[in-house]
């Protein structure tokens, strides 16, 4: 049985008041031009000169992950579970560049990185919490999808039945979802709304909703 997904909301310029995202449609070369016209105009400030922040620049573009980030100005699902699942998740965004300012970078977004750290303790407390609540006949609520193997990693062994509901704007992360899902053979007990979550009318009701990283952003 596979996983019933939902059409697709054609509200589609909703995804622009989403933070997490940045739907631009300039190449890569025109945002990265846009970002270096940016740090000539602020000039020198306490982050760094504009030498040093041309040069972190120069080096992000030279590795998948950075080039992501100078695109979209945020990360998706993909690298997010990448990165917070390190190094369970393997980092496959090797560099083009041999530079040590190259892998340094690497190296800190994987490692070091202070948001990403309070991200991975964050996440495996609030997997704990949601664990002592799994039983039989559990509605399950994920909105939106960024951290979704958090879920499908708690342990659901014994029980005869359970929902998993996965709610999010990004086809990409229900996408990304429901591969997940057939990787931990729980495909069966999904269901993906690819929509907003403002407002949403769904057929049953849920147990538990985990809205983490829901950010919106009102109107003006």
């Amino acid at each position: 049985m596979q996983p019933k997904l939902y059409p697709k909301n054609q509200n589609i310029p909703f995804l622009q008041r989403v933070i997490a995202h940045n739907y631009e449609n300039d190449s890569f070369d025109v945002q990265k031009k846009k970002l270096k016209e940016q740090i000539i105009r602020s000039g020198d400030t306490t982050f760094g000169t504009v030498e040093k922040k041309i040069n972190i620049l120069n080096n992000l573009s030279k590795f998948p992950l950075g080039r992501y980030l100078i695109c979209h100005r945020a990360l998706n699902n993909y690298w997010l579970d990448t990165l917070v699942h390190y190094p369970n998740q393997i980092y496959e965004g090797s560099t083009n560049d041999s530079s040590m300012e190259s892998y340094a970078l690497i190296e800190y977004f994987v490692q070091s990185w202070p948001y990403m750290l309070a991200k991975r303790e964050q996440l495996l407390y609030i997997s704990h919490k949601l664990q002592q609540h799994i039983a039989d006949d559990v509605s399950l609520c994920i909105m939106p999808c960024t951290h979704i193997r958090d879920f499908f990693n708690l342990n659901f062994s014994g029980l005869k039945n359970f929902s998993i509901t996965g709610i999010d704007v990004d086809e990409s992360a229900i996408d990304f979802s429901y591969q997940l899902s057939s990787f931990y053979h729980l495909d069966r007990y999904c269901d993906f709304y690819l929509e907003s979550v403002w407002p949403t009318k769904y057929p049953h009701t849920m147990d538990i909703i985990y809205a983490h990283d829901l950010i919106f952003k009102a109107e003006d």
